[in-house]
C-alpha cells in the first residue's frame, strides 16, 4: 500500500511467484502464443494473451490446463511434506475474445486496475459485499452493494413508456432530477433507452441508485467500470431476482415487466422495512 491508495501494488509469496513464472512460461511452450499482460492477485489471475499465427492442434484448453498443471507441480514443490494438498487452481476457466474497438485497451487498463481495486474494496468493505438472499416485499433476491439506500426514505420508480408525451416525459424528468438533488434513490432496471439517460442524468448529479438486473451474480462477482466507481461512493445497489447465467440474450417484455413490478414494491417499503434479512456471503 505504499504511496496511498492510488498506488497500490501486489507482493507475491514464494509460491505467487512461481505462478508468475508460469504465465510466462506460456510462451516457451507454445510459440504461436505470446503473453501480453497478467495479473497475480490473491484468488484469481488474469492473463491477456495474443496467437500470433494459425494454431494446429492447440486449444485454449490444452494451454491453460499446462499452465494449471505447472501451477500444482510448484506448489507441491514448494510443500512436500504436505499431504493434504487441494489443487492450486478450480476446473474451468472464463474466457473473452477481444474483438470490439476499444475493447483491448479497456481489458489491458482492468488489468493494471485490479490491485488498487482490491485496495478500496479492503477499504470499504461494507460498499461491496454480496448477499446471497434479501427479502424484500416478499421477493427474494441475491443484491450487491450499499443495502441501506433500501432505508433511504425518498425511493422513486424510474419508468418511461412509450405512450408518454414530451410533456409527460419532461416532467417526470423534472421530478426525477428534484429526487436526486435531494438525496433520494432511483429505483429502476433501467431497460429502455430513455430510462438509461435518466440513469445517465443520475450519475452525472451524483444521484443514488437502485438497479434491478435480469442476469443474477456469478460465484466470483466483480463490478467494474462505472459500477465499481459509484458502489466506492456507496449510491449503488444492485438486486438480482433471477439466478446467473451465461446466455448472450435480449430480455423480454415479461421479465421487464416483472422487474417494473419489483421497482415499485420496493419504492413502497418504509425505511424500517428496508433491512437485510440475510447475511452477507
Amino acid at each position: 500500500m505504499e504511496g496511498g491508495i492510488e498506488s497500490p501494488h501486489i507482493v507475491h509469496s514464494p509460491l505467487g511467484e512461481k505462478v508468475i513464472e508460469c504465465i510466462e512460461n506460456i510462451t516457451h511452450f507454445y510459440k504461436e502464443i505470446e503473453v501480453w499482460k497478467h495479473v497475480c492477485m490473491e484468488d484469481h489471475v488474469h492473463i491477456l494473451l495474443f496467437v500470433s499465427c494459425q494454431l494446429t492442434g492447440i486449444t485454449l484448453g490444452n494451454v491453460v490446463k499446462g499452465f494449471k498443471t505447472g501451477g500444482n507441480k510448484a506448489l507441491r514443490a514448494l510443500y512436500p511434506h504436505d499431504e493434504g494438498l487441494l489443487p492450486l487452481f478450480e476446473e474451468g476457466y472464463h474466457d473473452r475474445i477481444v474483438y470490439r474497438k476499444g475493447q483491448l485497451q479497456a481489458i489491458k487498463q482492468y488489468i493494471d486496475d485490479n490491485p488498487r481495486r482490491l485496495a478500496i474494496k479492503r477499504y470499504y468493505p461494507q460498499l461491496f459485499r454480496k448477499y446471497l438472499h434479501i427479502v424484500i416485499a416478499g421477493q427474494d433476491y441475491a443484491a450487491y452493494g450499499n443495502v441501506l439506500l433500501l432505508r433511504e426514505v425518498e425511493k422513486v420508480q424510474v419508468e418511461v413508456h412509450r405512450s408518454d408525451t414530451i410533456d409527460e416525459h419532461n416532467r417526470n424528468l423534472s421530478m426525477w432530477k428534484d429526487v436526486i438533488e435531494n438525496g433520494g434513490v432511483l429505483v429502476s432496471p433501467f431497460v429502455s433507452p430513455r430510462e438509461k439517460e435518466v440513469r445517465e442524468m443520475a450519475r452525472d448529479h451524483g444521484g443514488k441508485l437502485i438497479v434491478l438486473k435480469e442476469n443474477g451474480f456469478p460465484e466470483v462477482f466483480k463490478p467494474y467500470g462505472w459500477e465499481f466507481d459509484y458502489c466506492i461512493l456507496g449510491k449503488l445497489l444492485l438486486l438480482a431476482p433471477w439466478p446467473f447465467h451465461y446466455e448472450k440474450k435480449r430480455i423480454t417484455r415479461d421479465q421487464c415487466l416483472s422487474l417494473n413490478s419489483m421497482a415499485s414494491a420496493i419504492c413502497s417499503i418504509t425505511s424500517q422495512e428496508g433491512r437485510v434479512i440475510s447475511e452477507p456471503q
